[in-house]
């Protein structure tokens, strides 16, 4: 079974795929200074998800498995990202999370279908259950709705940069709601995101200014 740091460490590659299939699928070019802020991403990402269990982590059987059904997910979602930029220029992003909330929806009923169809299920379901499953729908739906405003908005590089922002996010909200304490190692990975972070999007607000210019 793949642990939840080496998963956490396969999704931060998402902007560097990101960047690749952007040239490759549409030859769009990544500058310098965006690519730079995409390592120190990176580099960041890895300090908030490595030193906290370092020493801790071992090798168990599946992960191979488990690591092409990340890689898989990663793949799925970077080409999302790059051909939902040329949907919403003719669709916005409520439309399109709303096909795409239907959808999951759809196929997610055709393969719970054998066990719906059995009554011990429903009755073995408690209220909790269905509380955390509809907030579990509505996170994932508000989720991928700003995630196509940022590409609408931004491009496909810097939707994909939400990949770091949860280890931040995590660095934030865990000393107040679990007490834990904000180490060197720790800051400094943040810092290396937010840094990151500012480097990609301020190059992308220049590309789109040059671009306005030209035309």
């Amino acid at each position: 079974m793949i642990t939840a740091t080496l998963a956490s460490l396969l999704l931060t590659t998402t902007p560097l795929l990101t960047s690749v299939l952007l040239y490759l699928l549409i030859r769009e070019r990544v500058s310098i200074k965006s690519l730079l802020g995409i390592i120190l991403g990176g580099i960041g990402a890895l300090f908030l998800v490595l030193f906290p269990v370092l020493g801790q982590v071992s090798i168990q059987s599946g992960v191979v498995s488990g690591c092409l059904l990340i890689g898989a997910s990663v793949l799925t979602l970077v080409i999302y990202a790059i051909l939902s930029k040329s949907f919403l220029e003719r669709y916005s992003p409520l439309y399109l999370t709303a096909i795409f909330c239907y959808l999951t929806m759809l196929v997610t009923a055709l393969l719970a279908l054998p066990d719906l169809l059995h009554a011990h299920w429903w009755s073995a379901t408690t209220p909790a259950t269905w509380i955390s499953t509809i907030a579990a729908g509505l996170t994932i739906a508000l989720f991928t709705l700003f995630y196509q405003y940022s590409i609408q908005y931004g491009s496909p590089l810097i939707a994909s940069l939400s990949v770091y922002l949860t280890p931040l996010l995590t660095l934030g909200i865990a000393p107040f709601v679990l007490g834990e304490y904000l180490t060197p190692d720790l800051l400094l990975g943040a810092f290396f995101i937010l840094v990151g972070a500012y480097l990609v999007t301020t190059s992308a607000r220049v590309k789109g200014q040059k671009d306005l210019t030209s035309e």
